[in-house]
């Protein structure tokens, strides 16, 4: 169960520092989401929700349902 939680908490960090990254370097840049997620190769949709913060939300729901699963 500890290496969950440091997995967790590893994946949280990740997902936080992508989306400091998009919305740091997008405003500063022309790069629309839709080029950044034709380059990374997903949808445009994914990029606004990691750049909204959705993404580590659900990682988040994700792992509480997984720990009580436990």
């Amino acid at each position: 169960m500890e290496k969950r939680k440091q997995d967790r908490a590893r994946q949280m960090a990740t997902d936080a520092k992508l989306r400091n990254l998009l919305r740091k370097v997008r405003p500063d840049q022309t790069m629309s989401q839709s080029e950044i997620a034709k380059q990374a190769g997903i949808s445009r949709q994914l990029v606004n929700r990691i750049e909204r913060g959705a993404i580590l939300k659900l990682t988040e729901q994700i792992a509480r349902i997984v720990e009580r699963g436990e």
